[in-house]
């Protein structure tokens, strides 16, 4: 069993320091114009666009003869503001079973803090009066200020100074807290096919999940019953409560492959909402009442809400029943499974599957949402218009609450065929270890080299030292490891009788080496001299394996055991890369980088759009790299027992320049999904990737 643990402390970039200061005078701050009921003026769109200055800079109430000018806004720093901060602690275990499976457990804890906050200072402290019927909800604005028959209403009556709008001080008090749990279980055939399946539950709690956009959209994204200065812990908008995974992989060929790649996540919360400010703070932020049907004082309120609880899906209805009578909780209700299917062949063949069929049998006009990220309504409730006396809200019940259906806002994933094909024509040409063995030139300069490849001349002085680089002795690890392995003096005797005898035959198949390439003269043909060289090297390699049979004989079970996977994949007990130089470079693959801009969603505060987005690329770069990886370990398979490191195949792993401009690009799609202060916040080792 393998056990990983890690512990780590991470810190974002302090916009403070980023900004260069606020504004000297408000006069060139920004300002707000709030016109409402008769002050609205009637806007002319083609007079605005040919002359700008005609766009309304105040608004005149015709009732009262009152001129309403713009107000400045503000933005602050609290004293106390610093960059945000996050406590991570993880474990994991590992086990391999009945063989051909690996089981694995990880979980992990993200404790955010210093996440960043807003209060609006010029909001009153009291309200002016509160609705009796949505459980005495606050409201900031004089009664008599609000139009009674829209229920609109301004947040400068809601000022502690009427010269200002929103005063916005940034503050860095708010946290979050993030538990995962992942199971997962891996199978590994000898013909190279692979299967993943994960299950993940995530539970992450947040008094604020702002991601994007500007910081007076609701005080920074966060819903509001009461008080919107108040700090309230709820369900993360950024959790996906369950996620399952499934890959599988076949090599269908040594060139081709299948991958298909299936995922089922819970779905999205989300909050219901009013359509309009209803407190008068100024920010479309306010949770809905959900209204009883059976003790709704309006009629027409109590008949829509039974209407709505009847159609609704199950989950929305189970949501809105449970809250009957008060007001909603902030992301109390969560949008419907999000299933996502991809085949990949070769490198790949569809992006969105489901999507590219749901147009296909329903129609452009018709589309169920089959592979798109869906997102919920959350409007449950539209202002009708307002009773001063009864101090009331009259509400219009949106009927499509927690569809999704049209709720993407006609941003999609589009449905992508791809298909891409590769012929290599002429003989192939030797290795560049190979040609490095004849020391030709073109071995250190990385050149393609070619069917009439020419040598580089006379032997190299070093060719033994070159020969042992090919064909390492397994025994001198082994005995290296002799304290950790506990070895015996009995043991270590064997052990170097075996390392003397291998010694001797590795000599013996250097000096058989040595001549052919001298008899193949100055100047050979690389390809000819290759395939001479060739059943030297496999019997060089088969010696090795002999070698290693007879230490293993010498080993007990736990020692045996106990040696690096390179070493014992050289007898045959695992399947997968065979060459020890192989697995070496498979072990120096470039990580996933979307995967590391995904761990630290908490501190980059991204949005659920945006997490959904990236984890697409990430699938996706998952998928392109992965094929190559099967297309390796087929062809080292299928070569033979124990093939010549140095076939073509073999060498195209994604350490190739062709593999890291996958990297590039799909960092360059995360660099688009991003806001510029989110791109700006990943370390430079990710950044570097794409300049």
């Amino acid at each position: 069993m393998d056990a990983r643990r890690a512990l780590g402390r991470g810190a974002g970039n302090d916009p403070a320091r980023r900004r260069g200061g606020l504004p000297e005078r408000l006069a060139n701050a920004e300002t707000q114009l709030v016109c409402i009921g008769s002050a609205v003026p009637t806007p002319d769109w083609t007079s605005y666009m040919q002359d700008p200055a005609t766009i309304p800079s105040q608004c005149v109430d015709t009732a009262t003869a009152l001129t309403v000018g713009p107000h400045p806004n503000a933005t602050v720093f609290d004293p106390g503001y610093g960059a945000p901060r996050a406590w991570r602690a993880s474990l994991g275990l590992q086990q391999r079973l009945f063989g051909a499976y690996t089981a694995s457990v990880d979980a992990s804890y993200a404790r955010g803090v210093s996440q960043y906050g807003f209060r609006d200072l010029n909001l009153v402290s009291a309200p002016r009066f509160t609705l009796p019927d949505e459980a005495n909800r606050p409201v900031y604005v004089p009664a008599d200020s609000i139009v009674p028959t829209s229920g609109a209403l301004s947040v400068l009556n809601s000022r502690v100074n009427p010269q200002f709008g929103q005063v916005l001080a940034i503050s860095s008090d708010l946290r979050s807290d993030t538990r995962q749990l992942t199971i997962a279980i891996n199978r590994a055939t000898r013909r190279g096919a692979t299967l993943q399946l994960s299950y993940t539950l995530t539970r992450a709690r947040d008094q604020s999940s702002f991601s994007c956009c500007a910081a007076s959209q609701g005080f920074a994204a966060p819903t509001t019953a009461g008080d919107p200065n108040a700090r309230e812990w709820a369900t993360s908008s950024l959790e996906r409560r369950h996620s399952l995974l499934a890959i599988a992989s076949y090599p269908m060929s040594a060139a081709l492959g299948v991958t298909l790649i299936g995922r089922l996540t819970s779905g999205v919360p989300f909050t219901p909402l009013v359509g309009s400010d209803l407190n008068g703070d100024g920010a479309r932020n306010d949770r809905a009442f959900v209204f009883d049907p059976a003790t709704a004082s309006d009629t027409a309120v109590g008949s829509a809400m039974r209407s709505l609880l009847v159609r609704s899906p199950p989950g929305v209805r189970s949501c809105l029943q449970s809250q009957l009578g008060r007001v909603a909780g902030r992301n109390s209700c969560a949008g419907p499974w999000q299933p996502e299917f991809d085949v990949q062949l070769n490198w790949r063949l569809t992006v969105n599957l489901l999507g590219g069929l749901d147009q296909w049998l329903h129609g452009p006009a018709n589309l169920q949402g089959w592979g798109f990220a869906a997102a919920p309504d959350p409007i449950l409730l539209y202002v009708r218009d307002f009773d001063p006396g009864a101090r009331q809200f009259h509400y219009v019940v949106n009927g499509r609450f927690g569809a999704t259906a049209g709720a993407n806002g006609g941003v999609t994933v589009p449905f992508q065929i791809a298909v891409q094909a590769r012929m290599a024509i002429g003989p192939v040409a030797p290795s560049r270890r190979v040609r490095a063995l004849l020391g030709e030139p073109a071995a250190s300069g990385g050149g393609g080299g070619g069917g009439a490849d020419k040598g580089g001349g006379a032997m190299p002085a070093d060719f033994a030292a070159r020969v042992a680089v090919i064909l390492p002795s397994p025994i001198s690890p082994i005995l290296g490891l002799r304290d950790s392995l506990r070895l015996s003096a009995d043991q270590v005797r064997r052990l170097r009788r075996i390392a003397d005898s291998l010694d001797a035959e590795t000599r013996s198949v250097t000096d058989s080496l040595q001549g052919q390439v001298q008899r193949a003269g100055e100047h050979p043909d690389g390809n000819r001299l290759y395939a001479q060289l060739r059943p030297i090297l496999a019997e060089g390699r088969a010696h090795i394996r002999d070698a290693l049979q007879h230490a293993r004989d010498a080993l007990t079970p736990h020692q045996w055991a106990s040696l690096p996977d390179t070493l014992r994949a050289l007898v045959g007990e695992r399947p997968g890369l065979s060459h020890p130089d192989v697995a070496a470079r498979v072990a120096h693959i470039p990580p996933n980088p979307i995967s590391a801009i995904l761990g630290s969603r908490d501190s980059l505060r991204l949005s659920a759009d945006q997490v959904v987005r990236l984890q697409r690329i990430a699938d996706s770069l998952e998928g392109e790299t992965r094929p190559v990886m099967d297309s390796v370990q087929a062809q080292v398979r299928w070569a033979g027992e124990h093939p010549d490191p140095g076939l073509p195949d073999v060498q195209r792993l994604p350490t190739m320049p062709g593999d890291r401009a996958r990297i590039r690009a799909a960092l360059e799609r995360a660099r688009d999904t991003l806001t510029p202060y989110q791109w700006a916040s990943l370390p430079d080792t990710l950044r570097a990737l794409v300049r």
